[in-house]
Parts: structure tokens; sequence; C-alpha cells
């Protein structure tokens, strides 16, 4: 972002931990296991929450490469991507 001076960036922003952040706000929620040894009682508990919401937490490698995803293409001519 070539207008903002870069003492406006930020250097560090914690992690959220979004499943004790829902379960504050009275939702149910799990976290998948890596080796997704937890996933049939997750699946469990989603099919049987009825009304209340619930929140599944799947861990990501943020380092893995997928592909190319076509929607980039489209950002760049609009933003600072």
């Amino acid at each position: 972002m070539p207008d903002i001076e870069a003492r406006r960036y930020h250097g560090f922003i914690p992690r959220i931990d979004f499943v004790l952040a829902a379960r504050a706000h009275g939702w149910k929620a799990l976290r998948v296991e890596p080796n997704l040894r937890n996933l049939p009682e997750i699946m469990d508990a989603c099919y049987s929450a009825g009304d209340r919401s619930v929140l599944v937490d799947i861990p990501v490698d943020g380092d893995q490469d997928i592909g190319l995803n076509p929607r980039v293409y489209n950002l760049k001519r609009q933003t600072y991507l």
C-alpha cells in the first residue's frame, strides 16, 4: 500500500482463538485434530446441534501451495495485491 506511512504498518497481529471466542458467545466450538481422529465426533455434534450454532476450527497449512486462484488476476487490476 504505497500511500500508507511505514510507521502505520502492522508488524505483529496476534492470533485470534476463534474456538474460545465462539464458546464465550454460547456457541458449541470444536477443533479438528490434525490426524482427523475426532472428525466423527465433530460431525455428530454438528448434525445434532439443532438451532445452536457450531464453529469448527480446521487446521490449515498456510505454506501449502494449492495452485493459482483465478480470482486473484481480477483483484490485481484494481487493488494493491
